[in-house]
């Protein structure tokens, strides 16, 4: 069991807004990573795009987010599943930060079905 605390060390920015990993892909072996994002109040990540599929769990406050061009709303407790090489945007539209957990897999992972 490994526990990594967001407390631990402070937020960096990178693609546009602030994040901590969490747990980086390939470290142990790993075929996954995952960070902690905050976008700060009428802040966006940057266009981004890569060969990994992708999924943000918002866990606190609201925002757009924008795939492929398509645009929803998003808010606590919306999971966003983002397709390997779509571009994507996240942008917070409201007066308090937009906090979200963001986990990446590469395409070639076998998926089992959630419904057993």
């Amino acid at each position: 069991m490994r526990v990594l605390r967001l407390t631990d060390g402070g937020l960096e920015e990178d693609y546009g807004i602030l994040c901590k990993a969490l747990f980086p892909k390939d470290e142990d072996g790993a075929t996954f990573g995952f960070v902690w994002a905050e976008v700060p109040p009428g802040g966006a990540s940057n266009p981004d795009a890569h060969p990994e599929h992708e999924a943000f769990v918002i866990a606190a406050g609201s925002g757009t987010i924008t795939v492929d061009g398509t645009a929803t709303h998003v808010s606590r407790g919306d999971a966003v599943f983002i397709p390997a090489g779509t571009e994507h945007v996240i942008r917070n539209t409201e007066q308090t930060p937009l906090s979200f957990v963001a986990i990446w897999w590469d395409e070639s992972v076998d998926r089992e079905p959630l419904d057993g």
